[in-house]
């Protein structure tokens, strides 16, 4: 049975350059705008899941109010938790921490920001969530409205990247309001996913 995914990054926050994981900005006017004009490509939808997050969770409610749809509040797709630097602007967290800022991209697995998440327990919680997804919505077409930590974890899981390397983080470009379809196949308690495409933008072709 053929379940579809499609994974919806928000729009741009009324917060910009800055590491947002759990700081809680709504959406700007401009980010409403590419929510709007992308969100057309989701047809046909079943099932609508989102991040307990304002900038995923508000336009989710919105969206789902215009089709009719409930949404699904899942807390496992809220964005990596950056702890103490959380909230913060890139340039003032590179000019403070200039060494453990290049340690924590380069190789996030073994850096973890001092009193956030560890991307072991970030990459299994929202792997965890997925396959609760998968499970209890089997062959239905399901948009989820989440974050781009959370949207390379799932497309890493699909093509079998090891979440620790933090590849998925370096090289796959998920721009606000963008979205990615990842098809999953089950048969006998198996996943077999396939990347659609990701990265589309209402001004692609």
């Amino acid at each position: 049975m053929q379940t579809e995914l499609y994974l919806m990054r928000h729009g741009e926050p009324q917060i910009r350059n800055a590491l947002l994981g759990r700081t809680n900005p709504e959406l700007s006017e401009l980010g409403w705008q590419q929510m709007l004009g992308n969100s057309a490509n989701l047809t046909d939808i079943d099932v609508m899941i989102s991040s307990p997050l304002q900038r995923c969770a508000l336009f989710a409610e919105y969206i789902a109010a215009q089709q009719q749809l409930p949404v699904h509040i899942k807390s496992d797709f809220a964005e990596f938790d950056f702890g103490d630097w959380d909230g913060r602007s890139y340039q003032d967290l590179h000019n403070d921490f200039p060494q453990d800022m290049h340690n924590f991209f380069i190789d996030p697995g073994n850096n973890t920001p001092p009193n956030g998440e560890s991307l072991a327990d970030f990459s299994q919680r929202v792997e965890t969530a997925l396959l609760s997804v998968l499970q209890q919505h089997q062959g239905k077409r399901i948009a989820l409205f989440v974050h781009s930590g959370v949207i390379r974890t799932l497309i890493a899981w699909c093509l079998k990247i090891d979440y620790l390397q933090g590849v998925q983080f370096q090289r796959l470009k998920i721009d606000y309001a963008s979205i990615s379809h990842i098809s999953v196949f089950a048969h006998e308690g198996e996943h077999f996913p396939q990347l659609c495409y990701t990265n589309k933008v209402a001004d692609s072709k």
